[in-house]
C-alpha cells in the first residue's frame, strides 16, 4: 500500500494540521523575543491574551501576571530589548497538544543558554480567522541543578533578599538585564566552543 491509498478523514488531517501550525506557534513566539522583534507579537498574541511568568526569583524578582497583548509585549520589550542581543537563546521541546474544536492548550519544555535556567510552559490557544493565537500562557521558571525555584525560601536566596528590598513595588519590574547580559555572554561563548568541533549534529542542533 502506497501512501495514497492510506485512508485519512477530514478530522485526522484538521488534527495534524493544528500540531503543525501550533508548533510553529510556540517557535515563533521564542524566536520573534531572540530577534527583538516585538512587534511581530501581534501574530503570536490574541488581543486579550493574558500571561503568568512564574519563579522570577531565579533573577531577583516578584512573579508577574499580565493582562492584554499590549501590556505583555511592552513588558517583554522593556525587560529583553535592552540585551541588545539577536542570538538564539530559547529553545523550545517535548510538545504535548490537548485540541477540542477551536481550543487548544499545549505542555512544552523551554531550555535557554543561560546555564542552569529552564522551563515549563503551560499555554492555551484560540483558533481566529488569522490563525492560532496564544490566549493564556504560564511559565514557570526552574533551576536545571535539580532545585525548583518554588521550593526556595526567601531566606536562602540573595535574589530573594534582594528583592524584598524593594518593598515599594507596584508594577512589574524588567528582568536584570545587567546579568542577562553576562549570563548570555556565557551562552554564546559555550555555544562557539560547541559548534567549533568537529560534529555537524551539533551544529545544526544549535542553529
Amino acid at each position: 500500500m502506497n501512501l495514497d491509498e492510506i485512508p485519512i478523514t477530514r478530522a485526522e488531517f484538521r488534527s495534524v494540521a493544528d500540531r503543525v501550525e501550533l508548533t510553529e506557534l510556540l517557535s515563533r513566539y521564542h524566536q520573534t523575543i531572540d530577534r527583538n522583534d516585538f512587534d511581530g507579537l501581534d501574530r503570536v498574541f490574541a488581543s486579550d491574551a493574558r500571561c503568568a511568568y512564574l519563579g522570577l526569583e531565579l533573577w531577583g524578582l516578584e512573579d508577574v501576571q499580565l493582562a492584554g497583548r499590549d501590556l505583555i509585549i511592552d513588558w517583554l520589550r522593556k525587560g529583553l530589548g535592552q540585551l541588545d542581543d539577536t542570538n538564539p537563546k530559547h529553545f523550545f521541546a517535548n510538545h504535548v497538544f490537548e485540541i477540542d474544536g477551536d481550543v487548544a492548550r499545549t505542555r512544552s519544555y523551554m531550555h535557554g543558554l543561560t546555564p542552569h535556567i529552564g522551563g515549563v510552559y503551560e499555554i492555551e490557544h484560540r483558533r481566529t480567522t488569522q490563525g492560532w493565537r496564544i490566549v493564556d500562557l504560564r511559565l514557570l521558571h526552574f533551576s536545571n541543578k535539580g532545585k525548583s525555584n518554588k521550593g526556595k525560601s526567601a531566606d536562602e536566596s540573595p535574589q530573594m533578599k534582594a528583592k524584598q528590598a524593594k518593598p515599594g513595588a507596584t508594577e512589574p519590574v524588567p528582568p536584570d538585564t545587567d546579568r542577562a547580559r553576562r549570563l548570555n555572554r556565557t551562552g554564546r561563548i559555550a555555544l562557539a566552543q560547541f559548534e567549533s568541533q568537529d560534529n555537524p549534529r551539533g551544529r545544526v542542533a544549535c542553529q
